[in-house]
């Protein structure tokens, strides 16, 4: 009939340490795909936040222009990431709380002037009713409804 033969104590057969080999590399596999997902899902997020900021930063002016106000409005950093906001000819560095006044221009029919303690004077390539967030690595576009200066 069938005879079972023993190993001697603290053998380990060959097919087992091969088992063990394929499902240490399946995990490292798997790990390295859970992280990239976890980055991309990281930076989805911040995509989605700079969409947002883009989109307050349009009602503030369109408000400030069709009621004929003004309106001092405060953005702030992503927890710990710093943006920066660029409009045709104005940079603006939102590393702390950083207050923007959208004011209306009586002298040019749809559009809006902006002014903030930390924009600067810089010449873009961007057109005026376009603005523009950048992360550094990446940055978020939006054409405006209206003009910015």
């Amino acid at each position: 009939m069938f005879k079972l033969t023993s190993t001697k104590k603290g053998q380990v057969s060959f097919d087992f340490i091969l088992a063990m080999l394929f499902l240490l590399l399946i995990f490292a596999f798997t790990g390295q795909n859970v992280l990239n997902m976890a980055k991309s899902f990281k930076e989805s997020e911040t995509v989605e936040r700079g969409h947002a900021i883009l989109d307050n930063f349009e009602n503030y002016a369109i408000t400030a222009y069709s009621k004929d106000v003004t309106i001092n409005a405060t953005f702030k950093p992503i927890g710990n990431l710093n943006y920066t906001i660029r409009i045709s000819n104005k940079t603006i560095n939102v590393n702390s709380t950083t207050n923007i006044i959208f004011s209306p221009d009586p002298d040019n029919n749809g559009v809006v002037n902006i002014s903030s303690s930390n924009i600067n004077n810089s010449v873009n390539s961007i057109p005026p009713n376009t603005v523009n967030i950048s992360f550094g690595d990446f940055y978020v576009s939006k054409k405006l409804q209206i003009s910015i200066q």
